[in-house]
C-alpha cells in the first residue's frame, strides 16, 4: 500500500513540476551534455549498504531509468532493511540549464519529500546536497573505474565537518 502512496506522490509532484518548463527547454535538456553524463547510472543495480555507525547490512534493488524522453532520470530503489517495515525510495532528477546545476526531486520511506541539487565534484563524483537546511547533508555518487558506482550519504556536524552515515556499493544486473 505504501509503495502505491509514495507512487501517487511521485506522480502528484510531476504533474506540479512539469507545466513549469517550456518545451524549448525540454529540449535544451536533451541536447545538454550535461544529462549524457548520467548516462553510467542507466540499469538495474543490486545494492549493499552498510551503516557506518552500527556496522548494520541492508541490501537492495535499484533501478536509474530515462523518462519523458530522457529529460529526466527515474529512480526506484526497494531494499531490505532489518530493522524497517519498508525501506525504498523514488526520485528523478534533471540537469537545469539556468542554475547551472542537477535538480532532483526524492521521496524516502515515510519521510518528506526532499529537493536536493547536485553537481558533479570531478569527472567521477557527482554530488547532490540538501537545499532546506544549509546543505547540512547530501549524496555522493563516484562512478569506479570497474563500471559500478560507490555511494556515500553523509551529514556535517557543528564544526561543518562531512561525516560519512552509510555506504553503498553497486553491482550490475543489468
Amino acid at each position: 500500500m505504501k509503495k502505491y502512496i509514495n507512487l501517487l506522490i511521485l506522480i502528484t509532484l510531476l504533474s506540479i513540476v512539469s507545466p513549469i518548463f517550456s518545451a524549448d527547454e525540454i529540449i535544451n535538456t536533451i541536447k545538454n551534455d550535461e544529462m549524457k553524463k548520467l548516462e553510467p547510472f542507466v540499469g538495474k543495480w543490486k545494492t549493499l549498504s552498510v551503516y557506518q555507525k552500527t556496522g548494520l547490512k541492508a541490501p537492495g534493488i535499484l533501478e536509474y531509468r530515462w523518462i519523458l524522453g530522457k529529460t529526466w532520470m527515474f529512480i526506484e530503489f526497494i531494499g531490505k532493511h532489518p530493522k524497517k517495515k519498508f525501506w525504498g525510495a523514488y526520485g528523478f532528477f534533471r540537469y537545469d540549464t539556468k542554475k547551472k546545476c542537477y535538480i532532483s526531486y526524492d521521496i524516502f520511506d515515510e519521510n518528506e519529500p526532499t529537493f536536493t541539487t547536485g553537481y558533479w565534484l570531478n569527472t567521477k563524483t557527482l554530488r547532490f546536497e540538501d537545499n532546506k537546511n544549509k546543505k547540512v547533508w547530501g549524496i555522493d555518487y563516484t562512478l569506479t573505474d570497474k563500471g559500478s558506482i560507490y555511494q556515500e550519504n553523509w551529514v556535517k556536524n557543528k564544526e561543518n565537518k562531512r561525516i560519512v552515515t552509510l555506504k553503498t556499493t553497486y553491482t550490475r544486473i543489468r
